[in-house]
């Protein structure tokens, strides 16, 4: 038979986020019938496009075997690159009811790549993609408020918290007549 020419792809590796890994593997006449990844981070698989997730950050090297019902096989090597992720995290202070609110960012990335993206949700519907948001919400209570960062590479972390927003401050007060 004809050996095939084992080939994969991989979208950008992110630490501790799954991903795919493609085979496209090519025969030339007869079927692929085995795969065998090991992806250098303990995980292995025999599925032909399996997922897996690193731990950490840096260099892995990606072995991978494929098989044909010819009984012949072929395989690579890949070093594969795994992105950190940033640190979502964010701070506020006292919010009342129908005030205008912010929330202070406060993620950070480890890595050369800043964070470029942040998405918001205040938990009433309202959204904001800009750094530092301002909202307001009339109704006083509980809303849980999610952060999502994520750098060039798509590379994201996401953050919940519930914020408090207290009752309106309502100024009252009474005078004396004076004279």
């Amino acid at each position: 038979g004809i050996a095939p020419t084992a080939n994969f792809s991989v979208d950008t590796l992110c630490e501790s986020q799954q991903t795919i890994f493609l085979d496209q593997s090519i025969t030339s006449g007869a079927v692929v019938n085995s795969w065998s990844w090991d992806f250098g981070n303990s995980d292995q698989s025999i599925l032909p496009n399996p997922n897996t997730a690193y731990l950490n950050a840096g260099g892995y090297l990606v072995n991978f075997q494929v098989g044909t019902t010819d009984g012949c096989f072929d395989d690579t090597t890949m070093l594969v690159d795994v992105k950190e992720i940033p640190s979502a995290n964010f701070s506020f202070d006292v919010i009342c009811a129908g005030s205008d609110a912010q929330l202070i960012d406060e993620s950070l990335s480890n890595s050369p790549n800043p964070i470029n993206s942040w998405l918001w949700g205040f938990g009433s519907g309202q959204t904001s993609n800009t750094q530092v948001p301002s909202f307001t919400l009339n109704t006083q209570g509980n809303y849980p408020v999610s952060l999502v960062v994520s750098n060039e590479y798509g590379c994201y972390d996401t953050i919940n918290k519930l914020v408090e927003i207290f009752p309106a401050l309502l100024p009252d007060f009474e005078a004396e007549q004076i004279c």
